[in-house]
């Protein structure tokens, strides 16, 4: 049989020259995927002419120009975030690295970068922990291409950083309350203040809305709202909207009606609207100001508030906005006059109850869906919830979880600081599924921390134990191995005096992993050991099956190949009645132990086989480990061929994805003689 090294035709991508390594599945990333994510550009939109042609400067200066900041600051509701939309839409052509708008009110920075990186088509198990290496994934997504980046709603100075793109041409728009002066030393930000509307303008956005002839028609009286509206885009819609609804309602009337509130301000102008809601609407917007979220759907405003006022109405008349999202949130104004009528028009039990109600939504619904994705059988220690119709609004639970996080971490928050321990120790137990599959670790730690002080506070020892120890894999994840270390100092002794063998059982196995993840095997192959001795008391043949795993690896890692070999056989038999995945992690532990011990093709038979599980299970982070495992064994058999197509692949789900490991694996792939992490 003849070879020939011949390559024909065009190629756009890789080209791989191997031997016969058997099914290989290159990950392919959708390098196309280019996000433009800029707001829609809407109408009515009036002056800022400078401002305009400031920014036309900025979009189309030197495209070899290092990235360029501006900031647009000016009053809460004097339109920076409308006028940021319009300013991006400026140029003519788009950015080749993508447009990104990213809103910092409702999201923290490293949660955005996630989003971010996640639209260039990152999948969420390779994008890394630490908020310095996501920052360089994120700047790796678009490869030095020119991005718009729009941040919107800055608070500090130490938000913009992460999001600078490291392309020339780049521009990124902020939007603050404050002129974030560190910029502009640091960065040579151009500071742009967005100034209310003078008296031509704001009467020309009035006249926009609800037209011109009807102003022209009590000119006195114009001026006059227009001057109580203050210049703020937002009243003025607000006060246009109303006269377009109520045809008949004069200029004057509307000023009138302000005035009577005894506030001729912006104030003067939401109290006239309010004063026309119906009483469901008025009792509505009231109460939703109560909530302790930042958006909402109609479900949660609904079972929170006990009312069936309409959400729509309240948006149709701008005293809520209507996000893209398909929620609804409160502009910054206008929340502060909606809890002002709420202090003076709910009791404090009515405004504690939209609280507790809010809570227990999110309480029931993250119970079920923990339930439903984990298993009834794990060990948990909230009452198991009643069913629901729907509980998830159509969606996958999974993706329940996601989308409704950071309202999910509020509530566990706003629990605690009412005093309903129960309840914020019961949310925090109940975002397990979320936390292990997402891996946010901050919002694991605060919400497992809460929720420890808050069984602490009911004297629940067996939940503040479970809680504390579970913290411990997100602190040890974020290298903050102290705290890890406290936390299970806490928790062993409030598991030992429980009684609880399968509480104490996982206890042990949270401190075998953060042995095994700080260099000490021994020490996790002892608390290993004691796991598995407890969860075998209570019968728990899933937790006996999944610690097995952990303490066959540790063997492994102590090079102790005769047991670690029939540990992880073991292993392999438990684990096939509950998870195909960890059957595989135990296969490929397996491979790499027959591949120690010189049994070169019975390691092959058990790579090959973790591989093909791992592959059909989109188990990527693993997948990438076994097959820099293959590519060990081949090194062992000398085929270089092999090795590199396996370390190849290994590296493309890394570099595709954005994983962590692509610097290590680009290396190893260099290397003459490699120096192995799995061998």
């Amino acid at each position: 049989m003849s070879v020939s090294n011949e390559f024909s035709g065009g190629n756009d991508g890789n080209v791989f020259q191997t031997g016969d390594v058997g099914s290989i599945t290159i990950y392919q990333g959708d390098t196309r995927r280019i996000p433009r994510q800029l707001p829609a550009r809407l109408p009515n939109f009036v002056d800022r002419l400078d401002l305009l042609a400031r920014a036309g400067t900025l979009l189309s200066a030197d495209p070899a120009a290092p990235t360029r900041v501006a900031v647009l600051t000016g009053l809460a509701g004097s339109g920076k975030t409308r006028a940021a939309g319009e300013l991006a839409g400026l140029r003519s052509t788009s950015f080749p690295g993508g447009e990104l708008y990213v809103d910092l009110r409702v999201q923290t920075v490293r949660d955005a970068l996630g989003a971010c990186v996640r639209s260039y088509g990152v999948k969420d198990e390779l994008i890394p922990d630490s908020l310095p290496e996501l920052t360089n994934l994120y700047r790796s997504c678009a490869a030095g291409r020119a991005c718009l980046v729009v941040l919107d709603d800055v608070t500090e100075p130490a938000q913009v950083y992460p999001f600078l793109p490291n392309g020339s041409g780049s521009v990124v728009l902020v939007t603050s309350n404050d002129r974030l002066a560190e910029l502009i030393g640091r960065l040579g930000a151009e500071v742009m203040v967005v100034e209310p509307l003078n008296a031509e303008h704001g009467r020309d956005l009035l006249a926009s809305i609800c037209g011109a002839a009807r102003l022209d028609a009590e000119p006195a009286e114009t001026a006059e709202l227009v001057a109580l509206c203050e210049g703020l885009p937002i009243a003025l819609r607000t006060a246009a909207t109303r006269l377009v609804e109520r045809r008949s309602l004069r200029v004057g009337k509307l000023v009138a009606d302000v005035k009577a509130r005894g506030i001729e301000t912006v104030s003067g102008l939401f109290s006239v609207v309010y004063q026309d809601l119906s009483e469901a609407n008025a009792q509505l917007y009231r109460r939703l100001s109560m909530l302790p979220v930042v958006e909402f759907g109609e479900r949660l405003a609904e079972e929170a508030t006990g009312t069936r006022g309409s959400l729509d109405r309240l948006a149709a008349v701008n005293l809520l906005a209507e996000p893209d999202n398909g929620r609804f949130r409160f502009h910054s104004l206008v929340l502060r006059h909606a809890q002002e009528q709420a202090l003076a028009g709910e009791s404090a039990s009515a405004r504690e109850g939209v609280v507790l109600r809010a809570i227990q939504y999110y309480a029931q619904r993250a119970a079920l869906a923990d339930q439903h994705l984990l298993g009834p059988g794990r060990l948990r220690f909230t009452p198991a919830p009643e069913p629901l119709d729907d509980p998830w609004d159509g969606l996958d639970p999974y993706r329940w979880l996601d989308a409704e996080r950071t309202n999910l971490l509020a509530t566990v928050r706003a629990a605690y600081e009412y005093g309903w321990y129960d309840e914020a120790w019961q949310l925090a137990e109940s975002l397990t599924a979320l936390y292990l599959g997402k891996r946010y670790k901050a919002d694991w730690i605060e919400s497992s921390e809460v929720g420890a002080l808050a069984a602490n506070q009911v004297g629940n020892r067996r939940v503040e134990a479970r809680l504390r120890s579970f913290s411990s894999r997100a602190l040890l994840d974020l290298g903050q191995v102290d705290r890890a270390r406290r936390q299970l100092d806490e928790s062993l002794p409030l598991a030992q005096e429980s009684g609880d063998v399968r509480l104490l059982a996982s206890v042990w196995e949270q401190i075998g992993r953060f042995r095994d993840a700080v260099g000490d095997p021994a020490g996790a192959i002892a608390a290993y050991e004691q796991s598995v001795a407890e969860f075998a008391k209570d019968d728990d043949r899933r937790g006996i099956a999944f610690v097995t795993v952990f303490l066959g690896r540790a063997l492994l890692a102590q090079g102790r190949l005769v047991e670690a070999e029939s540990t992880l056989r073991q292993a392999i038999e438990l684990c096939q009645e509950h998870d195909t995945r960890m059957t595989a992690r135990a296969r490929t532990g397996l491979g790499i132990v027959h591949m120690r011990q010189n049994r070169l093709d019975d390691a092959h038979a058990e790579l090959t086989a973790a591989l093909n599980v791992l592959v059909d299970g989109g188990h990527l982070n693993y997948v990438a480990h076994t097959r820099e495992a293959l590519a060990d064994l081949a090194s062992r058999r000398g085929d270089e061929a092999e090795r590199r197509a396996q370390l190849t692949a290994a590296l493309e789900i890394q570099r595709q994805f954005g994983g962590p490991e692509e610097d290590r694996l680009r290396a190893k792939l260099g290397e003459a003689n490699p120096v192995s992490g799995n061998d």
